[in-house]
């Protein structure tokens, strides 16, 4: 799952000891990786985290935003783009798209 995440997200691995915060455990992130996790037909996903991953993309949708990256203040939803296409997330420019249908529908909304 986290392969389909096109950052280089910060864990907890090195972090406690530099003081800094990681961000791989956060609410976003945790909401992105269910989201995904439905797309891709995951059955053994909770009930709770299928409710988690609804209430991500109806946000989405409503709010007509994308969830987005910084490495040093984490994650932000930021307004949708033209670029931002129909991904849940802004896609890095620098960064190769899913090569699978399969996973690209795990990072975009159905129309």
């Amino acid at each position: 799952m986290n392969e389909l995440i096109p950052w280089d997200v910060k864990t907890t691995k090195g972090v406690a000891q530099a003081g800094e915060t990681s961000h791989h455990n956060t609410y976003p992130c945790k909401l992105l990786r269910a989201y995904m996790r439905t797309r891709l037909g995951d059955e053994t996903i909770t009930a709770s985290n299928r409710t988690d991953a609804s209430r991500f993309e109806a946000r989405l949708r409503q709010k007509k935003l994308v969830l987005d990256y910084d490495r040093e203040k984490g994650f932000s939803y930021e307004p949708r783009t033209k670029e931002d296409k129909n991904f849940v997330l802004r896609w890095p420019a620098d960064v190769p798209l899913p090569d699978s249908e399969e996973h690209l529908r795990a990072v975009t909304l159905d129309d």
